[in-house]
Parts: C-alpha cells; structure tokens; sequence
C-alpha cells in the first residue's frame, strides 16, 4: 500500500519534489520493498509499482538507472513476483529509449522461460 501511495504522489507531484527526495523514495522502493524476504507479495508491488511510474515520460531518465536491479527478480521462486516482472518487461518494451535487455538478460529470460 504505501509503494503504490508513493507512485500516485510522486506521478502527480514529480515536478515539485526534489530530485534528491525522489531518488530517495525510489531507492527504498526498490532496494528494501523488491528485496522483502518475508513477502512476495511486497517484492510484487514494489515492481507494479515501478511500472506505473514507468508509465509518465519524466520518470524514465531516474528509472533508467535503477531498473536493473530489479533484473533478478525474474528468477523470484514467486509466480507472482516473476509476472509482475515479466510485465513491467512488456511495458518497458513499448518505451523508447529503454530497453528490456538492459534489465534482464535475453539469456535470462530464455532460462526463465524454459523452467516455466
């Protein structure tokens, strides 16, 4: 709940709040919320979370750094965690000046898809 609180605010608020409060939320985000031992459900939201930011254009140039982190989540022993992955793929697929194997690996995803 309160990753999906921050993406609504930092969406509507991106302008008004510092650049450096903004790195600061999204590293938290992803660093503690995608790395959350004790929940995939936590690990899955931190990621949906990344994707709706992903979907207003002023985000991709503090995103672009910080997406392959989140490149090994596409080996998470969560279905969930592993969908959510697989969906901000496609989305950052449609997006120019990003690219999907830039966050995992195609040889990633290949041995992904194989054990699935």
């Amino acid at each position: 709940a309160g990753s999906n609180a921050t993406a609504k605010i930092l969406s509507q608020f991106w302008v008004a709040i510092p650049a450096n409060d903004i790195r600061k939320l999204l590293n938290h985000i992803i660093a503690k919320h995608a790395s959350d031992l004790t929940s995939s459900a936590v690990r899955a939201t931190a990621i949906k979370t990344v994707t709706t930011l992903l979907e207003e254009d002023k985000t991709h140039a503090v995103l672009r750094s910080l997406l392959p982190s989140l490149g090994n989540l596409i080996h998470d022993k969560s279905e969930k965690v592993r969908l959510a992955v697989v969906e901000m793929l496609l989305f950052v697929k449609k997006i120019r000046g990003l690219k999907y194997y830039h966050i995992v690996d195609p040889q990633n995803l290949l041995g992904r898809w194989a054990d699935e």
